[in-house]
């Protein structure tokens, strides 16, 4: 899911909101209707583009304002975190689950992507392995979070680096392992 929000036009009775993969002109798909100044995309990526356009009470649509893409929608920088855990063979270890909270909790935001999917959330998201073992999720750039694998008992807090991708194994605390062993 995908939170993006506006600031209120003065004489707005509504908002067209509009969602892109390209963001290009011409592409761009209206979505819904909002009296409100924010929207819940439940079928938006993080790559997606957005365009929010003012209606007045006539109908008729206010200035057409430049696209943003959903990862400039919180105003943050994200860092994708990614990493593989194995099992006790040293084979990728498939749907295994990956708990992050934000420290404390409803102090920022994780987005979490699985495939193209993006979710977010105030406090926690949890996302599984795939056949390769792998996960991928996107924190923003200075949250304190707390990364946990259910299976393994494994936990760790860490302050997300400014760096556009962080590696599991260069996460303080867990070390110079380059997989985490499943026990089970």
């Amino acid at each position: 899911m995908i939170l993006i929000e506006w600031d209120d036009v003065q004489g707005a009775h509504s908002y067209n909101t509009y969602r892109s993969p390209t963001g290009l002109d011409g592409t761009f798909v209206l979505i819904a209707n909002l009296t409100g100044t924010n929207y819940n995309d439940g079928s938006g990526t993080i790559t997606d583009f957005y365009r929010v356009i003012s209606v007045d009470k006539d109908g008729i649509e206010g200035t057409i304002g430049a696209p943003f893409q959903a990862s400039d929608t919180t105003n943050k920088s994200l860092c994708l975190l990614s990493g593989t855990i194995c099992d006790v063979t040293g084979h990728p270890d498939e749907d295994v689950d990956i708990r992050v909270r934000v420290l404390p909790e409803d102090s920022g935001q994780v987005i979490g992507s699985t495939g193209t999917k993006a979710s977010i959330t105030e406090d926690e998201i949890e996302v599984n392995t795939n056949a390769l073992g792998q996960f991928d999720i996107y924190l923003i750039i200075g949250a304190t979070v707390e990364l946990s694998i259910r299976r393994t008992g494994y936990m760790v807090v860490f302050v997300v680096p400014k760096q556009a991708v962080l590696l599991l194994e260069d996460v303080e605390g867990f070390g110079t392992r380059k997989n985490i062993a499943n026990p089970f």
